[in-house]
């Protein structure tokens, strides 16, 4: 988000910090023929309610204007998608038995994993692995044991 305004010719510096947390959210703006411009990371805010305080400082320090803005930060989840992998035991029978290596692909790439563990015991166990882990690379999913 920008924060951009008019300011005086006798300000030297524009700070925006936000009241809730008490910190800057923003690097110090310096006005140009009489206006001023700085970003804020909003993905960095945390979702709600802020105030920001928008402080106009003279070159020395002492003389300040204060705006208080109230902003309101709504990030969306799709930005902020943790999910990367799962665990698997095709070595251990059960459902694995009977569920193909390209359904498990496909059940993986719904979920969005890009990774695939699996536990390796045996010399039968990784000749298994290795043609589950081809499918699996074909479909854009990595295993690892």
């Amino acid at each position: 988000m920008t924060v951009k305004g008019t300011a005086g010719s006798k300000w030297a510096k524009v700070s925006v910090v936000d009241m809730t947390t008490g910190n800057k959210v923003a690097r110090d703006a310096t006005p140009s023929n009489g206006s001023f411009s700085t970003t804020v990371d909003t993905t960095r805010q945390v979702n709600g309610n802020h105030t920001w305080q928008i402080t106009a400082t003279d070159s020395t320090g002492s003389t300040r204007s204060v705006l208080n803005v109230n902003v309101v930060v709504k990030n969306t989840t799709a930005t902020s998608k943790v999910f990367y992998g799962m665990n698997g035991h095709n070595n251990e029978g059960g459902t694995y038995d009977i569920s193909t290596p390209a359904l498990q692909l496909s059940q993986l790439q719904n979920l969005g994993a890009k990774i695939y563990r699996n536990e390796v015991f045996s010399d039968w166990g990784a000749t298994k692995l290795t043609g589950i882990a081809k499918t699996m690379a074909a479909g854009g999913v990595t295993v690892y044991r």
